[in-house]
């Protein structure tokens, strides 16, 4: 199967990397509010967690329930889907990878270090989309992702430690960035393809490697089958009421900003995840935390707010949007 076909939509200024006074700030908006539900998106985790579903089988129930609600959909639009082919599968895999590992890393580690790791990937979509999609670089940009790092750094460094993975859950956390990060500059690069289609794709894929580290890591944590019928409605209501809305709302602010500009929006997660944390868990949130945090949503502020940059590339992949629908 050949990659989509589909006619590219009218070039707007909300897909350069600048942020012109008149611009539309709808794509922002829904990216900030799929942030604030990624930064809670531990507490459904959990939950199922403590009701049997151990591991990584809590992220595979959720996912998988998400793609079965929008099989149906995919089912109605299965011509348009197969158009898509293998440039569509990559970004369902990548996004697909970046879910199940985040999962991973928000069950078996701690939540802000996995939140954290996860949010070096401003770095690796900023850098894809110079190169591969032919956004320009800006200044404010770079100070974002400095100030995003320095955050990173102050809670990762504690006891003059280098900020660096020290468990295989933080370490998924950070491949969950890098992947994330791919799956923006893939979504960007088919911007024509409908966002209900990307969504599916990523809940398909996650469902997928879900499984597959439950078997492979966490396979000792498998759910009885006395935990299903308990779990069942939490199940449908995180899946339909908060996955696939955040999934949504993602990929359509995805198809209309550069990678790099929806990790850094994306930053407010870390907020949500390390204030949540704070109150719900017994995970220690101190100066570090504290300092990290309003580091890295400077970080956000400062790419939304910051000098505007001279846009892509003519004839680059960044002038190519996702049609209204």
């Amino acid at each position: 199967m050949g990659e989509a076909q589909f006619p590219p939509a009218r070039y707007t200024p909300d897909m350069t990397l600048s942020t012109a006074p008149s611009r539309d700030r709808r794509p922002d908006i829904a990216i900030a509010v799929a942030a604030c539900l990624w930064g809670a998106w531990w507490i459904p985790l959990r939950l199922l967690d403590e009701r049997g579903w151990g591991g990584d089988w809590s992220g595979t129930a959720f996912c998988l329930a998400g793609t079965l609600a929008l099989l149906p959909g995919a089912v109605i639009h299965r011509r348009r889907i197969a158009t898509a082919g293998s440039a569509l599968a990559v970004c369902g895999l990548l996004a697909g990878l970046a879910f199940a590992a985040f999962n991973h890393a928000l069950v078996e580690g701690e939540i802000v270090r996995a939140v954290l790791l996860f949010y070096l990937s401003p770095i690796w979509a900023t850098l894809l989309a110079v190169t591969v999609l032919g956004a320009r670089f800006r200044v404010s940009r770079a100070l974002a992702i400095a100030a995003g790092l320095a955050g990173a750094a102050v809670v990762l460094g504690a006891d003059g430690a280098l900020p660096l993975p020290r468990s295989l859950a933080d370490w998924l956390g950070l491949i969950a960035g890098v992947a994330w990060a791919g799956a923006l500059t893939s979504a960007r690069h088919i911007a024509a393809v409908p966002t209900f289609d990307k969504a599916f794709a990523a809940t398909a894929g996650a469902a997928g490697f879900s499984l597959a580290f439950g078997l492979l890591l966490t396979p000792d944590a498998a759910p009885a089958s006395a935990a299903l019928a308990s779990a069942l409605p939490l199940i449908a209501a995180a899946s339909l009421l908060w996955l696939i809305p955040m999934t949504l709302m993602e990929f359509w602010g995805a198809s209309r900003l550069d990678p790099g500009r929806v990790c850094v929006i994306l930053m407010i997660e870390i907020a949500v995840a390390a204030g949540s944390a704070a109150v719900l868990t017994d995970e220690a949130f101190g100066w570090r935390e504290a300092v990290g945090t309003l580091l890295i949503l400077a970080a956000g502020l400062i790419d939304i707010y910051g000098p505007t940059g001279s846009g892509p590339r003519p004839g680059s992949p960044m002038d190519k949007a996702e049609p209204a629908s």
